[in-house]
């Protein structure tokens, strides 16, 4: 049996502007796995997959594996499985069917997610399962574009800014790939052209998370869709080209900012452009009649503010989770107490370094 664990993840700044080609944001892996393994199956004909809510559905084979009874909640993990397959054919002479079950600590026991990334650490984890399963040889480079093609065969709109954190593990400074040229590469070439060619604009930039301070993560308990938000705003864009454009100059300056501070550990500087950040949200939802920053999350900064702590939404908004970033951990007691009085979920994290 093949077992894989991989991180969550949490953006720290550069939202939405990342969905652009050659824009960056700073993103951290968290210690919440999504968990898998994966065994030949002792069916000759179908496989078999256990979800973390124990949803167990059967696949065939057909080129291409897909479901016996159409699931959505299983696209990411067919596509992984799909792509690496299609990646290994040089290889590999024939395919197995396999078992595989999923676990997810990224959860409430209700099922809720938290928005720490289920989606890219499931697809990361399977097709790193299906990698190892086949012994086959892999650095971090192929992982991440693998799963990113994977997620394109899905969604060509997201940043995958999540993937580079779910495989980097740590903290990284994350610049996206232009999209078209990797489809066109797709289209003209092989995928294993594909992966081995370099990726315009593409940057992964591990650096290391000052000791000293502490990461807290507030849940307001209630579950965002970022593609759903992503699109919305995607259908304004052609009326608010200007607007839009000083948004991604903004946005680049703010990253920079924020990298630089935690390069040099200056956490005024940090704490200034967090909030930068923060206001340049609140600018950005209001323009596009989007409400990123809801009430609560809009509560969980201004506590995380009155103890000096750099504070703001992680993510899409509009709901999941916000961020709190202290120099010490002398108000960790009060931030909890604070943050739960209002009803916000303190969730106990560490980045995770993998």
């Amino acid at each position: 049996m093949i077992e894989v664990k991989r991180p969550g993840k949490l953006y720290i700044a550069g939202e939405y502007a990342v969905t652009q080609t050659g824009h960056r944001a700073i993103v951290v892996a968290i210690d919440k796995f999504i968990k898998i393994s994966i065994k030949k199956s002792e069916n000759t004909d179908k496989g078999q997959i256990k979800s973390f809510d124990n949803v167990i559905v059967n696949f065939l084979r057909d080129k291409k594996v897909y479901l016996e009874k159409y699931d959505n909640r299983f696209t990411y993990i067919l596509s992984a499985i799909n792509i690496t397959e299609l990646y290994l054919n040089t290889w590999v002479d024939s395919f197995d069917f396999y078992d595989i079950e999923i676990i997810s600590e990224m959860e409430d026991d209700s099922g809720n997610k938290y928005g720490f990334g289920s989606s890219a650490a499931v697809t990361v984890a399977m097709v790193e399962a299906i990698l190892k399963y086949y012994n086959a040889d892999y650095d971090n480079a192929k992982l991440f574009k693998l799963s990113a093609i994977a997620t394109l065969e899905i969604n060509k709109k997201g940043s995958f800014g999540d993937l580079a954190a779910v495989v980097s593990g740590g903290a990284i400074l994350y610049r996206k790939f232009d999209v078209n040229h990797v489809c066109h590469m797709l289209e003209k070439f092989n995928i294993v052209a594909t992966v081995n060619a370099n990726w315009e604009f593409l940057e992964i930039r591990k650096f290391d998370f000052p000791k000293s301070w502490k990461l807290y993560v507030g849940w307001t308990g209630k579950a965002a869709s970022s593609l759903d938000l992503v699109e919305k705003i995607k259908h304004q864009e052609p009326t608010a080209r200007e607007f839009h454009r000083d948004f991604l100059v903004s946005s680049e300056y703010i990253v920079e900012q924020i990298f630089e501070a935690f390069l040099t550990e200056d956490f005024d500087l940090l704490y200034r452009f967090i909030d930068q950040n923060r206001k340049l949200f609140v600018e950005f939802g209001n323009k596009y009649s989007s409400h990123i920053e809801t009430d609560k999350l809009k509560l969980l900064s201004n506590i995380a503010n009155k103890y000096h702590m750099a504070s703001k939404l992680s993510g899409a908004g509009g709901g999941d989770c916000g961020i709190a970033i202290a120099n010490n951990n002398e108000n960790e007691i009060k931030l909890k107490d604070s943050w739960e009085s209002k009803d916000i979920k303190f969730l106990y994290v560490n980045i995770y370094e993998g």
